[in-house]
């Protein structure tokens, strides 16, 4: 008769585990921190740096990579002290955007260094899919100039308290004049990005020809399997009606047909104060 409760299976198994002759199982392989994304060949990497700017290059595997909601990043050092920065996308991002993630991201990159005065990185090296010798995705780009605001506090009332930055060093608060810096600097690019007009509305590729405005891949149109439903119009728009009104689409079909995420709302909402009237928003 089984005892109650599975006692016997348990008295069964602990008989059975305890003839068997010990063995030691192998030991978790615990990737280094820089391999934390993903796998892919550094001494290819290091070799490809080298070879575009003639100097040695290193770097220190065990960095913890940068981080966002798409892409994570690496640093690399060259002997003279210049820096490089490895920037690929994180695995389900590059799954979603297929070979088209960094080709309109490197391509975005050098039209902005080219046609205005934001400093943005320079692109130096780039590839759209896994097929080559670092064996992922990647843009090999210069480091921006500048701090990360992340490194400060931006406080905006003398009571509040300070945000954690990730270090055990309490963040520096900036001085008034210090935002005001910053405001003006944003307030330079947003007006030379204002001035960057196309004929219709997409992303922008790089060709043979120049560069050129194709299908939009905005994360509203890609992102949480979006690129699979068929039925979405992708562009390129004529006028915003039409892009609008896709992303609306977007949506619609995603809750008919995927599942819904926290990060379903993906889509840029129109400004009430861009249209000259109601009827046009």
């Amino acid at each position: 008769m089984a005892k109650q409760d599975g006692l016997e299976w348990v008295d069964y198994f602990r008989g059975s585990l305890s003839d068997m002759p010990s063995t030691t199982l192998p030991a978790t392989r615990r990737k280094r921190n820089i391999y934390f994304h993903a796998d892919f060949d550094l001494r290819q990497l290091l070799l490809l740096a080298k070879r575009l700017r003639h100097q040695p290059c290193t770097c220190n595997d065990s960095q913890t990579p940068k981080a966002g909601a798409l892409n994570w990043a690496i640093f690399l050092e060259f002997d003279d002290g210049v820096e490089w920065v490895l920037r690929a996308p994180c695995s389900s991002y590059a799954a979603t955007q297929g070979v088209t993630g960094c080709l309109l991201e490197a391509a975005t990159l050098k039209y902005i260094r080219e046609h205005t005065s934001i400093p943005v990185a320079e692109v130096f090296h780039y590839s759209p899919t896994y097929e080559n010798d670092i064996e992922i995705p990647y843009i090999l780009m210069s480091k921006a100039a500048g701090h990360p605001l992340a490194n400060y506090d931006w406080r905006t009332h003398t009571l509040e308290p300070s945000r954690p930055n990730g270090s055990v060093t309490p963040a520096r608060v900036l001085t008034e004049e210090e935002k005001k810096k910053i405001m003006r600097q944003l307030g330079c690019y947003a007006c030379q990005l204002f001035g960057l007009r196309f004929p219709t509305i997409g992303s922008l590729f790089e060709g043979d020809d120049g560069y050129y405005i194709d299908e939009c891949l905005s994360p509203g149109h890609v992102l949480q399997d979006r690129e699979t439903i068929e039925g979405i119009p992708r562009g390129p728009f004529h006028n915003e009606a039409d892009y609008y009104s896709s992303l609306a689409a977007a949506l619609h079909l995603h809750a008919e047909q995927l599942p819904m995420g926290h990060h379903v709302l993906r889509a840029p909402v129109p400004v009430p104060q861009e249209y000259p009237n109601f009827a046009k928003y």
